[in-house]
């Protein structure tokens, strides 16, 4: 049932992942130059920006602002009353004819795995002492196959089961993906690590490209799993926007995002949000300069806002685990954010949350275009 192999499908994926890569390397080109331009422009040493590991302390930001939290709590609350509402523009139908197969017995193994990962990443036993800090990895792992196995339950299908070669592509991809972040991030310092600094270089880069790995099959689990509840089946309020593809407004888009990426470490107490923005303002514009479908104007366009709501609201209940996980766990982060630091669920202050619903549809985009690569089947 679950298979993988390098024969014409696999050669077939790798000419389809090749096919793609210039854009990649542009949007790779600006994630990268675009900062440090605006490092320079700011008149900041690079070296800061460059050390690795990266430095796990906090940064002096601006202080807690009462307007600035207001203003920034009436966009949470659109954010997530728009997000409601499309949620229940969705109206319950049939069950599929292939659902109701019962619970497998590998999800059995995975809620066990992720019991005991949770108990270990939030006691101290010495015995456990040298694998301490190792803890997230694991969890997530057996938490996207218990994920799985409940969707498997609920519709006969899952992406572990069905489409294992996509799930199996993800963990690569998502490992580069959130690189982009953390690297984003030396920038704006929003967050940081703690108990890492016994980590060499090479141990950092494995350590952490392991647990990066697991943020987009985590996401596009949830995702299919708010898909196989029957109330998500089909959608009553499709609101349509019309909405140019066209080159020039790709090209304006493009330079609002490189905007934004140089601004970023010119002004970070004020444009810190846009480290979650500009990386799909980019993405979404080099995928309409390179004339390929995406899934932004293709939802607005048709009405199908599902494709963005579920994995939207997915990646909130991802990170309602991954800062609960977090909480009393031996390696973790803590948050620096300017302005509105303040209201703390676990150590995200709660205005932090309105990011994830955003960073949700920045999951579906990257997904998508893997999706579009990987031939469906074992």
């Amino acid at each position: 049932m679950l298979h993988f192999k390098l024969d014409a499908r696999g050669g077939k994926t790798l000419y389809m992942l090749s096919k793609g890569i210039y854009p990649l390397i542009l949007l790779t080109g600006a994630l990268t130059g675009l900062p440090l331009l605006g490092a320079v422009l700011a008149g900041n040493p690079i070296r800061q920006y460059l050390q690795f590991p990266p430095l796990t302390h906090s940064v002096q930001h601006l202080a807690f602002s009462k307007p600035a939290f207001w203003f920034f709590s009436l966009v949470a609350i659109a954010l997530f009353t728009t997000l409601a509402c499309l949620l229940r523009g969705a109206k319950k139908t049939p069950a599929s004819p292939r659902a109701a197969t019962g619970w497998p017995w590998w999800g059995w193994l995975a809620g066990l795995a992720l019991a005991l990962m949770w108990y270990l990443a939030w006691t101290r036993h010495p015995w456990f002492g040298p694998l301490q800090a190792y803890t997230f990895t694991p969890l997530w792992l057996s938490f996207i196959v218990l994920v799985n196995a409940r969707t498997y339950a609920n519709r006969g299908a899952c992406l572990l089961t069905d489409q294992p070669r996509l799930l199996c592509w993800l963990f690569p991809l998502s490992s580069v993906f959130w690189w982009y972040f953390e690297y984003l991030n030396r920038y704006v310092q929003n967050w940081y690590y703690l108990e890492v600094e016994s980590f060499s270089a090479t141990g950092y880069v494995i350590h952490a490209s392991l647990a990066f790995a697991t943020v987009l099959p985590a996401v596009a689990s949830v995702t299919e799993y708010l898909a196989s509840l029957n109330y998500f089946g089909n959608e009553a309020y499709q609101p349509v926007v019309r909405i140019s593809r066209s080159r020039g407004w790709a090209l304006v888009t493009l330079v609002v995002g490189a905007l934004g990426l140089i601004g970023i470490a010119i002004w970070p107490g004020y444009l810190f949000p846009l480290v979650w923005i500009t990386p799909l303002l980019l993405f979404v514009a080099l995928q309409i300069l390179n004339q390929e479908p995406d899934v932004i104007t293709g939802t607005v366009r048709t009405g199908q806002w599902r494709q963005l709501a579920l994995p939207a609201f997915a990646a909130l209940l991802c990170g309602f685990f991954w800062e609960l996980w977090n909480y009393y766990s031996y390696a973790k982060w803590q948050y620096s954010i300017p302005l509105v630091h303040s209201f703390k669920v676990f150590e995200m202050p709660i205005l932090g949350y309105a990011g994830y619903p955003v960073f949700g549809i920045e999951c579906v985009v990257v997904t998508q275009w893997l999706r579009r690569r990987i031939k469906p089947g074992p």
